[in-house]
C-alpha cells in the first residue's frame, strides 16, 4: 500500500510524523516545566517556612538571654524585654500555623506541638516575676526588721546606762555590777544583729537558700537571750524597750522563713523552665531540618526535570 503511494502523500505523511514527534516533545517539554514551575513554588513556601523557624529561634534564644538575666540580676528592663521576645515567638508560631492551614506543608504540622512548652515557659517567667517581687517585698521587710532591732537595742543601752548613773549617784555598786552586765549583754545583741545582716546579705548575693535559712538558729538563741533579759527586768520602761526587740526579732524570723521558702520556689521554677525552651528549640530545629532537606530534594528534582525537558526539545 505504501509503494503505490503517491511520492506527495509520502512526503505528507513523513512530515505529518515529524510533526507528531515534534509536538509531542514540546507537550512532554511542556509538562516538565510546568513540574519545575510547581517544585519552584512549594520551594517557595519551604523558604517562608524556614524563615519563620529561624525567626522562632532567635526570638526565643533572645528571650531566654533576657530571662536569665532577670534571673541574676531582677532588672524590670529584662523582664520586659523577655515578655516581648515571648510575644514575637507567639507571633511566629501563629504565622506557621496559618501557612500549615494553608498550604497543608507535612512539615509545618508540628508547630501545633510548640503552643503547650511556649504557654508553659511564658506562665514560668510570670511565676519568676511575680515571686521575685515578693521577695523584694520580703528583703524590704527584712531591712525594716533589722533595722528596728538595732533601733531598740540602741533605746536598750541607752536606758541602761542612764540607770547606771543614777545607781552611781546612789552608791549601789551591786545594781551598778549588774546593770554592767546587762550593758554587755544587750551589746552583744548588737553585734550578733550585724553578724546575722551580712550573713543572710551574703548568702542573697549567693542565692544559696540553705545558706540563708542558717541564720535562723542565731536569731532564735538572740530572742531567748533578750527574753532572759526581760525575764530579769524590773523597770517598765527597760521592759517596753524589749519587748519591742523581740517584737522585731519575730518580724525577723518571720521574714528569713518566707526568704527561704522564696529562694526554694524561684530554684525550682528555674530548674523547670528548661525543659520547656529545649522542647521549643528542638522543634524548631527538627522543622528547620525538614525543611532544608525538602528544598534539597527539590532543587535535585527541578534540575533533573528541566534537563531532560531541555534535551527532549533539543533531539526532537
Amino acid at each position: 500500500m505504501f509503494k503505490n503511494m503517491k511520492i506527495s502523500m509520502k512526503l505528507a505523511l513523513g512530515f505529518g510524523m515529524v510533526l507528531a514527534v515534534f509536538a509531542m516533545a514540546v507537550l512532554f517539554g511542556w509538562f516538565r516545566m510546568t513540574g519545575v514551575q510547581e517544585e519552584s513554588r512549594f520551594l517557595s513556601k519551604v523558604m517562608d517556612a524556614l524563615a519563620i523557624m529561624n525567626s522562632l529561634e532567635i526570638h526565643l534564644e533572645n528571650a531566654r538571654f533576657c530571662v536569665r538575666d532577670f534571673q541574676y540580676s531582677e532588672a524590670d528592663d529584662s523582664l520586659t524585654k523577655a515578655r516581648a521576645l515571648l510575644q514575637e515567638t507567639r507571633n511566629d508560631i501563629a504565622r506557621g500555623l496559618q501557612m500549615y492551614n494553608t498550604t497543608r506543608m507535612q512539615g509545618l504540622k508540628a508547630v501545633a506541638d510548640m503552643e503547650a512548652p511556649l504557654a508553659g515557659y511564658s506562665d514560668n517567667v510570670e511565676k519568676v516575676a511575680a515571686l521575685a517581687k515578693e521577695k523584694g517585698n520580703t528583703l524590704r521587710e527584712l531591712t525594716a526588721a533589722s533595722q528596728g532591732l538595732l533601733e531598740s537595742l540602741e533605746q536598750l543601752i541607752n536606758l541602761q546606762y542612764q540607770y547606771v548613773e543614777e545607781e552611781l549617784a546612789a552608791a549601789n555598786l551591786s545594781d551598778v555590777e549588774r546593770r554592767l552586765r546587762r550593758i554587755r549583754e544587750a551589746e552583744s545583741l548588737v553585734t550578733e544583729t550585724g553578724e546575722i545582716r551580712r550573713a543572710y546579705s551574703f548568702a542573697m548575693v549567693q542565692r544559696d537558700a540553705k545558706a540563708v535559712a542558717v541564720v535562723l538558729p542565731k536569731v532564735e538563741v538572740m530572742r531567748q537571750k533578750a527574753q532572759a533579759l526581760l525575764d530579769d527586768t524590773r523597770h517598765e520602761e527597760v521592759r517596753a524597750a524589749l519587748k519591742a526587740s523581740l517584737e522585731q526579732m519575730g518580724r525577723f524570723t518571720t521574714g528569713v522563713n518566707a526568704l527561704v521558702s522564696q529562694y526554694t520556689q524561684l530554684d525550682a521554677l528555674h530548674r523547670s523552665r528548661l525543659p520547656y525552651s529545649d522542647a521549643l528549640l528542638k522543634a524548631a530545629a527538627e522543622i528547620s531540618q525538614a525543611g532544608m532537606k525538602k528544598a534539597q530534594e527539590i532543587g535535585q528534582d527541578a534540575v533533573r526535570s528541566l534537563g531532560s525537558a531541555v534535551l527532549v526539545l533539543v533531539r526532537g
